[in-house]
């Protein structure tokens, strides 16, 4: 993903790949530069790598090293950490409330009767789900 790169490293660029590589870069170059700014601050690098002539590796972990120091340095590497601190929390208390819901015995013994009700065309899938919550949170 593009938009996401912070760097494209394009790789097996020897032998008969070289020319192709070294387009294939300009042309990552020229497209970088329409995407809008970083959150990070950091202008996406474009580099063609070779293990086999072993050439372009340590340029790499040089970009490498430049990247994690600009983002250690400007406070992004921490704010992106605590970000996904908080996305996990969120998905871990969605995850315990579903497991609760789905696990309580009120639920499960009526779940079937409900879904069948809905699948018949008995009632909508927002009333049938509207009963199960209703029954989980009496019993809370």
């Amino acid at each position: 993903i593009m938009e996401m790169a912070d760097t494209i490293a394009i790789t097996k660029a020897d032998g008969s790949n070289i020319i192709a590589s070294d387009l294939a870069c300009a042309e990552y170059r020229n497209v970088l530069h329409l995407f809008p700014p970083t959150a990070s601050g950091w202008q996406p690098k474009v580099l063609s790598v070779s293990a086999r002539e072993k050439r372009g590796i340590e340029d790499l972990l040089n970009i490498f090293n430049e990247f994690f120091s600009l983002v250690h340095t400007n406070g992004y590497f921490d704010r992106q950490r605590m970000d996904q601190s908080r996305h996990w929390m969120y998905t871990t208390i969605q995850e315990k409330l579903l497991e609760d819901f789905y696990h309580d015995p009120r639920i499960s013994h009526r779940l079937k009767e409900i879904e069948r009700k809905v699948m018949g065309g008995e009632i909508t899938s927002y009333q049938g789900a509207a009963k199960l919550i209703t029954e989980y949170r009496k019993g809370r």
